[in-house]
């Protein structure tokens, strides 16, 4: 197991059935620069799924990125996921 420093909870994003919760904190590996950092974690953090890690400037261009841009999830009648497929290529 990697060493780590969680320097700031973020938030929970998810729920998962088996105990764990997605989570997006502010994080430190191996005495790294901290990274912003989404992925599951026990009740008590000493055991985490797989994740993806994000540095500030990736965390500003994601913000960018979702935005201006509908959600997946939401109920739009003039928008199907065929249309967002095609508008991003």
């Amino acid at each position: 197991m990697k060493k780590f420093e969680i320097y700031k909870h973020i938030g929970k994003v998810s729920y998962i059935n088996n105990g764990y919760t997605k989570e997006l904190n502010y994080i430190s590996w191996d005495d790294r620069e901290p990274v912003y950092d989404i992925r599951s974690w026990n009740e008590n953090h000493t055991k985490y799924g797989k994740g993806v890690t994000l540095t500030a400037g990736e965390m500003i261009l994601l913000q960018n990125l979702i935005k201006d841009r509908p959600f997946l999830g939401e109920r739009n009648e003039n928008f199907s996921m065929g249309e967002y497929k095609a508008k991003e290529n």
